[in-house]
């Protein structure tokens, strides 16, 4: 599987939009149930978020995750992909193939730099 960094940015940002941490399942709309459970786990094994994987017998192959919040380091990279300005230079100045290729880390690293870069500007 391919990791996805469009649909990681989707997930971070249908959790940033929660009114509450309460755990509970993620559905994105349009996305395959077994992927967007696979991202979220990859995104709690890297501390990105708070919550549960749950393993069901007889049910599901895939685990159940429990999404409470971001954690800090979850909540600096969403500043990242919810800034427009930001997340249009990441897609304008690569292809879908290069960025799908970028770690989390360098996405989150560069992206910061932009975000930084962007705000400098404002003043």
């Amino acid at each position: 599987m391919t990791r996805d960094n469009e649909l990681i940015r989707q997930i971070i940002l249908a959790i940033k939009a929660r009114k509450d941490a309460t755990p509970q399942a993620l559905e994105i709309d349009g996305a395959d149930k077994a992927i967007v459970a696979r991202h979220l786990e990859m995104l709690l094994d890297v501390g990105l978020l708070e919550g549960e994987k749950l393993r069901a017998f007889n049910a599901a192959p895939y685990p159940t995750i429990l999404v409470k919040d971001l954690t800090w380091s979850g909540h600096d990279l969403a500043a990242v992909v919810e800034n427009e300005t930001v997340w249009g230079q990441f897609k304008q100045r690569l292809s879908p193939s290069e960025l799908v290729q970028i770690p989390l880390p360098v996405l989150k690293n560069v992206g910061i730099g932009l975000l930084t870069t962007w705000l400098k500007s404002r003043f």
